[in-house]
């Protein structure tokens, strides 16, 4: 699991939201009422790409948050497990 595809991934997610977010608006300028809004080809897709955007996002942070646990607890146990060697004089 490497920790630079899953935040490259919530970057991405970044930018996909900051696109729909500008399409989403676009429509709603455009439009005169909610029926011809709904009817947006433009404003449907962005939406679902919102809720797709979504998943992929809490997916990804939450691989995060596992992965960094992971290392938190292996760095617990090598401060218990691992021993410095003691160097003497004389």
């Amino acid at each position: 699991m490497k920790l630079t595809a899953r935040s490259g991934t919530v970057i991405s997610s970044t930018d996909v939201l900051r696109r729909c977010i500008q399409k989403i608006e676009t429509a709603i300028s455009e439009s005169k009422d909610l029926d011809e809004l709904q009817n947006i080809h433009n404003f449907q897709k962005a939406i679902s790409l919102l809720n797709n955007n979504l998943h992929t996002t809490v997916n990804a942070s939450s691989r995060i948050v596992t992965l960094v646990k992971s290392l938190k607890n292996f760095r617990v146990w090598m401060n218990r497990n691992t021993r410095l060697p003691t160097f003497t004089t004389g």
